[in-house]
């Protein structure tokens, strides 16, 4: 099971922070079946939804589905809903934001204000978000690249 562990403000979670989990494979808990740790009972509870990754930041829960769309978690209602005009085949979340990357590697970043990604020039082919330690990258051919804030 993939675990996805983060502070998110915009969560339910009864302690500050939550724990979020979807399956990566198996048939039982179900792959994409989405998962969050009550801190309480120590029990995954199952939330709407299927999604094949998931990331947690300041800046709430994110997810990508099989069909690449964008998925972010509602905090009043629970529930995940989509992100219109952006598909991306990785997410990450953190301390300095949400962002993604596209199937062809090209960069984005959500932009709080208007609750829609932007792209970053370049390519890339994995995406880290920190919590205050940046955005880093790396390429095809494994060179590493840290994004820095004008």
């Amino acid at each position: 099971m993939t675990i996805a562990l983060g502070s998110s403000t915009k969560s339910r979670g009864l302690l500050p922070g939550s724990r979020w989990a979807v399956p990566a494979s198996g048939a039982s808990p179900a792959k994409g079946q989405i998962y969050e740790l009550d801190f309480v009972t120590h029990t995954l509870n199952q939330v709407p939804g299927k999604l094949s990754q998931i990331a947690v930041g300041p800046n709430g829960v994110w997810g990508i589905d099989a069909s690449h769309k964008v998925h972010q978690l509602n905090p009043a209602t629970q529930k995940f809903t989509t992100m219109p005009g952006i598909s991306l085949a990785q997410i990450s979340a953190g301390g300095n934001g949400v962002w993604g990357l596209t199937s062809a590697g090209e960069i984005f970043r959500l932009e709080p204000s208007s609750q829609t990604f932007v792209q970053i020039p370049g390519v890339l082919v994995t995406i880290s978000v920190g919590t205050g330690g940046g955005v880093w990258g790396t390429n095809s051919s494994g060179a590493a690249f840290a994004f820095s804030t004008p």
